[in-house]
């Protein structure tokens, strides 16, 4: 029958769906919990922790993971980052046991350690803005964030958004779309390059209580887009 989407306030973990990917051998872009959020603040870091080692057993498929608490993914991903780089035996001992269980081969118990590249290249990491607060609270999270590519989701597009600008004092400036930040000292202007949005999606709000979206908002947003060679995409 027909799967009933809507909020129940109960967080569950979908173990049928889970190990699927697994079976599928031609790749495929997976856009993970579409209809809920990863980093949701009642998911248990185990139930991430068996996500993720789906994730990193299967590298042929790309994993898009869109969030709207980029703070946790943030505080999440910088752990494992540390662990990674740090103590690998940490690492086999926490997702160890899922990749067995999910793969049924007890040669995957080392398979962090032995067959991954960190940041997971094959994972696409994404926020959610709907107007400058949010991006302005979201989007440095994201980009403090180890991840191979990241996104965001201008969606519902609620108000204007500028993805670079200048402090109210003008001794900072940032430029989300190219990685350039700047800060000025009596001297002169320091610039240094960081991480940057590789992705742009813009959307409306649907529903019969939708409200309007301004086609200039998405025409900036696509302007600012392609100065910077950035990929935008409007649904």
């Amino acid at each position: 029958g027909k799967t009933d989407h809507r909020w129940t306030g109960q967080v569950r973990l979908n173990d049928g769906a889970l190990d699927k990917p697994l079976r599928w051998r031609k790749p495929r872009r997976i856009f993970v919990n579409s209809t809920s959020d990863l980093f949701h603040e009642n998911v248990p870091d185990d139930w991430i922790d068996r996500v993720f080692a789906v994730m990193a057993l299967c590298p042929q498929h790309t994993f898009q993971v869109l969030t709207k608490r980029p703070e946790r993914a943030r505080a999440y991903l910088e752990h494992i980052h540390r662990e990674f780089h740090g103590s690998p035996d940490d690492l086999n001992e926490r997702f160890g046991e899922h990749c067995v269980q999910l793969s049924g081969d007890p040669c995957a118990a080392g398979w962090f350690e032995d067959h991954v590249n960190w940041p997971l290249p094959n994972l696409w990491l994404g926020t959610s803005v709907e107007d400058q607060a949010t991006a302005d609270t979201r989007i440095p999270h994201l980009l403090a964030t180890p991840a191979a590519v990241r996104f965001i989701s201008y969606e519902p597009a609620l108000g204007p958004l500028w993805l670079s600008g200048t402090s109210d004092d003008h001794k900072r400036s940032w430029n989300w779309l190219t990685g350039e930040a700047g800060v000025m000292y009596p001297d002169g202007p320091d610039f240094d390059t960081g991480p940057k949005l590789d992705w742009v999606i813009c959307g409306g709000e649907s529903g019969p209580d939708a409200r309007p979206m301004h086609p200039d908002w998405v025409r900036s947003v696509r302007d600012q887009c392609q100065a910077a060679g950035v990929a935008f995409f409007f649904k």
